[in-house]
């Protein structure tokens, strides 16, 4: 059984892309990957005829298992209110998911200070972090460079071997270079026991 967990602050979008990895991973396991990824622009998604887009701060744990390419997958998510509790859930982890609101300069270095108080914690350490930059649809959303010069990605992936990033809608899935087949394919690659 492989473990995702999924971190980041307050209101960073963390229900609604578990949701879209979801959904892609039923999609992927019903139709096959090339339909899963032609999905990946379907506007049907944004307008949640498949998608709920209706979330609440998540309170405490909520956490969901499924079958993905025949391996058992738990994906996870603690909410920031758990934040000092976080820790608890490193050790059971295979891989960090960690979302940043790229929408929302003020909460950049909340994000920054975050992410790394979890990389510091030896449990954490050795896991494979996937780093989602997320809301990059949305007005409000900064220069991508921008933001990875907040969290500080240069530095980061010197000291942490396993580390990928990218840029994604929590709302219809894909947006620039990014669509969830992308994070499904790195999923995949570590439960086969390959590696991301």
């Amino acid at each position: 059984m492989t473990e995702v967990i999924f971190l980041g602050c307050g209101s960073a979008g963390k229900t609604l892309v578990s949701r879209q990895l979801m959904y892609r991973i039923r999609l992927q396991a019903h139709h096959g990957p090339a339909e899963a990824k032609s999905s990946g622009s379907d506007t049907s998604v944004a307008s949640g005829s498949f998608i709920n887009a209706t979330t609440t701060p998540t309170t405490g744990m909520q956490f969901e298992s499924i079958q993905f390419q025949g391996h058992g997958v738990v994906l996870r998510e603690v909410g920031y209110d758990m934040a000092r509790l976080w820790h608890k859930y490193y050790k059971k982890a295979d891989v960090l998911l960690f979302v940043v609101d790229a929408a929302n300069r003020a909460q950049l270095a909340q994000a920054s200070v975050e992410l790394y108080r979890i990389l510091e914690h030896p449990s954490a350490k050795s896991k494979p972090l996937i780093l989602l930059f997320n809301k990059i649809d949305q007005s409000l959303c900064m220069d991508i460079e921008t933001v990875r010069q907040f969290i500080h990605v240069a530095e980061l992936r010197k000291v942490h071997k396993v580390c990928r990033q990218s840029l994604c809608s929590q709302v219809n899935g894909h947006s620039h270079n990014f669509d969830f087949s992308r994070l499904t394919v790195w999923l995949y690659l570590w439960v086969s026991g390959t590696g991301i």
